[in-house]
């Protein structure tokens, strides 16, 4: 497994991890302050924009969840799943960049959050 890891900055830092052998790898992206609260808020709008386009037949991209942290979203993209957590004033990002994301992804990614989680201050 490769890690990566980049330059901390005042409101933002971020960890790569990479397996070898596949195209997979994990993200965590912690964000602080003023950043973080609009990132968070830039996430409700977009969930909300979501739910109301999204019809029966399709998920929306991205969607609160509940259960994981002060307030949650599981985001999915094309080759990225994601959840992004507010705890207390973080915005934790933890996602899995891979050729097939899809929903199934969202039990791997809340363990992993509430991992990392329990090392954040609030």
């Amino acid at each position: 497994m490769k890690t990566r890891a980049s330059k901390p900055q005042p409101s933002a830092s971020q960890c790569l991890y990479s397996l070898p052998k596949t195209a997979t790898s994990v993200s965590i992206e912690v964000t602080r302050g003023v950043q973080a609260q609009q990132r968070l808020d830039r996430l409700r709008q977009a969930a909300q924009v979501e739910g109301e386009e999204a019809d029966e037949n399709e998920r929306p991209a991205i969607e609160p969840i509940r259960g994981l942290g002060e307030e949650a979203f599981f985001a999915i993209g094309l080759g990225m799943a994601g959840v992004y957590v507010a705890h207390g004033k973080t915005l934790l990002r933890v996602s899995i960049e891979s050729p097939d994301p899809n929903r199934s992804n969202l039990n791997n990614l809340r363990r992993l959050a509430r991992r990392a989680l329990s090392h954040l201050p609030r």
